[in-house]
């Protein structure tokens, strides 16, 4: 049963599987996701020197590409197989299928999770269902970006705890060790998991037992050194994301005014009952734990639930901006779901009616999130899957004009031009001409103008002079070094 389930639970991730770009919904923090894969196939090898496919001008002389980020486990184990057979670029559709095959493991860990909890098959089968099929992630767990994949590394921790809690076996403490280690190092904002994972300990073995267990410290002590270690070495890379800076443009944490701006509060609580978990699955949350709070199931679901609203709240700036931050809250709604679907499915006829028109909304709702025509298909706007044409004109531009492998220089940051071009580059902050033409040297000299950059630079005698119209789009332009200038290197490949 659980095979029919999870083949209902991949068909409507396989949708647009083959589709050459990132340029569907954030699509910029997929091909940013993306471009780790790329740069192990192109780059260094250590899993240790992750690379990107862009690099500020300003830090042209470090390596390239290296970023502090959060350690890129999955795509690291993406590009394996295609290093070994010396292939250089890893296709969206590729990437995806990955992330789809993290997704399915992850269902068979939320499978064995409700039995370690004390549940049966059928609420099991549940807790997969609702995982399946939560709008939100259906289109992020076949993202490359680690948020969609941590959660089948999240379950798994739980799982492996859970076993060494239940049958104290060594093998299960050192599996826990190893997954909360990665979950950490893959997106560090994962440590929320932190709290439902101390509340099984606590609830099962007691607080004098549990100091007294030198597993469950080394577990906890492991996989905060080896987070601490990553980021400390991370902080060294020549740029940052800003996971840890608080510019003005990405603030993360919440703020008094904030939390009083109640339409702020209002799009969260739309985003929870349409596109997150839909009003069905918020219905049936409220349901299995109204009605089945006593089951040991949904009391770890309740703290872990709790856990991630407390998360989104205190992250609430990053929240608004990013709604797949908010992926931490399906797999802990999930159980809470499968315990009202149970109890729907346990009042006979008349509940599984009930059921079957609840399920009936569920997919209504989803469908509009994820392929709807209307401006309103989602919380978001547009409908996941619709995709962001307007960078089709200058990528195809990259393709087809810049030799293989040649970097270019821009203005833009976007990491949506790059990946889809299958081109590295940098991009400059200053639209100083003497900027350009240095950041130039040693690339192919190709310079790529956005429509505020062209509008403010293409009359400018200086640029004239320095760089030569080479294709003109709607948004973009591309350019040339000048044959005058002289160059001190026509191309350099990435590495």
């Amino acid at each position: 049963m659980i095979g029919i389930i999870l083949v209902l639970g991949v068909v409507p991730r396989l949708s647009h599987l083959g589709r050459p770009y990132f340029l569907d919904f954030h699509a910029w923090r997929q091909a940013d996701s993306a471009a780790f894969t790329h740069g192990y196939l192109v780059g260094s090898w250590n899993p240790l020197s992750p690379s990107v496919d862009r690099q500020p001008c300003k830090e042209k002389s470090a390596p390239f590409g290296r970023v502090e980020a959060e350690l890129p486990i999955v795509p690291y184990l993406a590009a394996l197989p295609l290093r070994v057979l010396g292939v250089r670029d890893a296709s969206a559709p590729y990437l995806r299928a990955v992330s789809i095959l993290v997704f399915v493991l992850g269902c068979f860990a939320l499978f064995a999770l409700v039995r370690e909890l004390e549940g049966d098959a059928l609420d099991g089968l549940f807790a997969v269902a609702a995982f399946c099929s939560a709008p939100l992630a259906i289109f992020f767990t076949r993202s490359p970006q680690p948020d969609g994949q941590s959660l089948s590394v999240a379950i798994a921790s739980v799982l492996c705890l859970a076993r060494y809690l239940n049958h104290g076996r060594a093998r299960d403490a050192w599996l826990t060790c190893a997954c909360l280690s990665a979950l950490l190092l893959m997106k560090i904002s994962n440590a929320y998991l932190g709290v439902p994972l101390a509340y099984l300990v606590l609830s099962q073995r007691g607080a004098r037992a549990a100091l007294r267990d030198l597993r469950v410290w080394i577990v906890a002590i492991v996989a905060c050194a080896a987070a601490v270690a990553w980021y400390w070495h991370a902080h060294s890379f020549a740029w940052s994301f800003g996971i840890w800076a608080e510019s003005p443009h990405d603030k993360k944490f919440a703020s008094v005014g904030l939390l009083q701006d109640f339409a702020k509060w209002k799009k969260l609580a739309a985003r929870l009952r349409w596109d997150i978990l839909t009003a069905s699955g918020c219905g049936l949350t409220l349901l299995g734990i109204a009605a089945r709070s006593s089951t040991r199931c949904v009391r770890v679901a309740i703290v872990w639930l709790l856990s991630a609203l407390v998360f989104v709240v205190v992250t609430m700036n990053a929240q608004l901006r990013h709604i797949y931050y908010q992926l931490c809250l399906i797999p802990p709604a999930a159980l809470a779901q499968a315990a009202g679907m149970r109890w729907l499915w346990d009042r006979a006829a008349l509940g599984k009616l009930a059921l079957g028109l609840v399920v009936a909304l569920h997919g209504a709702i989803t469908a509009s999130v994820l392929w709807g025509n209307s401006p309103h298909a989602s919380v978001e706007g547009a409908s996941y899957f619709t995709e962001d044409l307007r960078l089709r004109e200058p990528i195809d531009a990259l393709q087809q004009l810049l030799p293989a492998d040649a970097l270019f220089v821009t203005t833009e940051r976007d990491p949506r031009l790059y990946w889809n071009s299958h081109h590295r580059g940098y991009f400059c902050d200053s639209k100083k001409v003497p900027d350009l033409v240095r950041c130039s040297n040693g690339t192919s000299g190709y310079l790529l103008l956005g429509i505020k950059a062209r509008a403010r630079l293409s009359e400018l005698g200086a640029f004239r002079k320095a760089f030569e119209p080479v294709w003109q789009g709607a948004r973009y332009s591309l350019y040339r070094r000048s044959a005058r200038q002289n160059q001190k290197s026509p191309l350099n490949n990435v590495e």
